[in-house]
């Protein structure tokens, strides 16, 4: 039986990449944050900035895949250094590596954006995502590196829709972006396709991320409806002009590689099966 290694198995991506890897020995890191109580797998409390710890635990594990979700939001700025230390594990070990990036250090300008398009990042965690991409190119060039969107999950709901219903739950005023867009994708769906990813030798950049384009507006209340909640009395529609903020207008990221590497459909937003709806 292979075994596979997950970083960030308390996060959202994290635990579902795990539930989803059936038939492997599944490992799984966390750094402060619990994971959940019913993750099936070995846990191992890990700091990826400490990279005599990030070593020994590879070492002692010794994984034939290792699929990166873990991500430092509190400190951005860590983000090159954790995967840094990662890199130096997948090297001692020659495991396969897939390492999870992001749409947000496009600057959404070049919509829709082709696997191989240059970084162009306009906020810190861009800048850091964009450093990270470089280190895992020199250090691990076999690796995958899928950029993805916003993840969306109601079980357990994500923290951006958790964030837009609590604010309408106390009344806030909550304002969405009628000219932002994204291609956010179920994190079910991601899991899979990751893992699926892992057991290919597609090295590189590949956009991995829902297959509907939508408005940041049409896609907060689609979720709303998908979670069954109406209260929207506070829930306002903005511009980015309006916002006086600088904001990536479109996001969108070309799928053919994607569609033509994978088997596992790519779903977006309003395409769940209806059981997951």
């Amino acid at each position: 039986m292979k075994t596979l290694l997950v970083t960030g198995g308390a996060g959202l991506l994290g635990q579902w990449v795990v539930r989803k890897a059936a038939g492997f020995e599944v490992h799984y890191t966390y750094r402060n944050t619990l994971p959940p109580t019913d993750l099936v797998g070995t846990a191992h409390q890990l700091d990826l900035l400490d990279e005599a710890a990030v070593l020994d635990c590879f070492a002692a594990i010794k994984p034939d895949y290792v699929i990166h979700t873990a991500v430092s939001m509190a400190k951005v700025a860590d983000i090159p250094e954790q995967v840094r230390n990662l890199c130096a594990g997948v090297k001692l070990t020659n495991a396969r590596l897939v390492a999870l990036s992001t749409d947000a250090l496009l600057d959404g300008t070049g919509a829709p954006y082709p696997d191989n398009t240059p970084p162009s990042p306009i906020s810190a965690y861009g800048d850091a995502k964009t450093a990270a991409e470089a280190v895992i190119a020199a250090q691990v060039p076999s690796a995958a590196i899928p950029r993805t969107s916003l993840i969306f999950s109601l079980n357990p709901i994500d923290h951006q829709t958790r964030w837009l219903i609590d604010g309408l739950s106390a009344g806030k005023p909550v304002s969405l972006f009628t000219d932002e867009y994204r291609c956010p994708i179920w994190v079910e769906n991601l899991a899979e396709l990751v893992i699926e990813l892992a057991q290919t030798d597609y090295a590189g950049l590949l956009n991995l991320c829902g297959g509907t384009q939508l408005s940041r507006w049409d896609y907060g209340n689609l979720v709303l409806d998908l979670a069954g909640f109406t209260q929207r009395d506070t829930l306002h529609a903005v511009t980015i002009a309006e916002s006086g903020l600088r904001r990536a207008p479109n996001l969108t990221l070309d799928l053919t590689q994607a569609r033509q590497t994978l088997r596992t459909p790519i779903l977006g937003v309003d395409n769940l099966p209806s059981e997951d709806r």
